[in-house]
């Protein structure tokens, strides 16, 4: 027998051809008709052409895309929660602390407040420069210094 005999066709479709394919069903254009077409058409498949499977990777791209920017979007509101989550918490702690504040601050000044009620004296220059405006015009936006100085020169102005 001779080798030709032992061979079958499933012997031929196993082995790798030079471009490693294994015996892969290609369609014969010439025997192709049109129903096989449509059958692919409508199974969603895309054709052989060059066009076709730059369509179908310009697809899938923009797939790739909206799932990147979806998970974006959703890291983001999650970040965003997080945070707000976080000013909460510091905004409660601010307004706890804020209220013991003013419950110190509160509870001081009646404390103080009781036990000292004088005012504070005057200051003789101040008094003096409350007398220089009243009695000379000087304006009483002046601080002390100058009300003294304008009142010395509107009286050095009047003696001589």
């Amino acid at each position: 027998m001779s080798d030709e005999e032992w061979e079958t066709e499933a012997d031929h479709e196993a082995e790798p051809d030079s471009k490693g394919n294994r015996g892969v069903d290609v369609a014969n254009p010439f025997t192709e008709n049109d129903t096989h077409a449509a059958l692919e058409a409508a199974q969603g498949k895309f054709g052989r052409d060059p066009l076709d499977t730059q369509a179908k990777a310009a697809e899938e791209i923009r797939a790739e895309q909206e799932r990147q920017i979806a998970a974006k979007k959703a890291a983001a509101e999650a970040e965003g929660d997080g945070l707000a989550a976080e000013m909460a918490t510091l905004e409660a702690e601010f307004e706890q602390r804020k209220s013991q504040v003013e419950t110190d601050f509160e509870r001081r000044r009646s404390s103080l407040g009781s036990s000292t009620e004088e005012e504070e004296p005057v200051p003789p220059l101040m008094q003096l420069c409350q007398i220089f405006r009243d009695e000379l015009g000087i304006d009483p936006g002046l601080n002390a210094k100058d009300c003294v100085t304008a009142a010395a020169a509107d009286l050095s102005v009047a003696e001589a």
